[in-house]
């Protein structure tokens, strides 16, 4: 508790007073027994979840990429021969002018 002179204008009687109480802080409740093993539970399966997606992710397969020029009157020479290098072709898409593709390949990681 504290005691503060009052000022409110020009009006404002010299010597008036006025006190002001702080309220206590609001205290927090404990949360019943069955939220926080919920949220413990929660919790637990969240952590879970990411250790099962970090596995995941670790199991996934890197791959490298390539793109190249196919031409369309040795098509098939060209994509047997990146298939004998262990390249899988994942596209083919127009090149600059009609003679030419495009291919995009992918393989595995050594």
């Amino acid at each position: 508790i504290m005691t503060v002179p009052r000022r409110s204008g020009a009006l404002a009687e010299i010597g008036s007073t006025f006190t002001v109480q702080a309220s206590p802080r609001p205290q927090r409740l404990a949360a019943p027994t069955s939220a926080r093993t919920a949220s413990t539970r929660h919790f637990a399966q969240a952590a879970t979840a990411h250790t099962e997606r970090s596995e995941y992710r670790a199991a996934m397969t890197k791959w490298e990429y390539l793109t190249a020029p196919i031409l369309t009157h040795a098509a098939k020479q060209i994509l047997d021969n990146f298939g004998q290098d262990g390249w899988e072709l994942v596209q083919i898409a127009p090149g600059m002018n009609p003679e030419n593709l495009v291919g995009y390949f992918k393989r595995p990681l050594a």
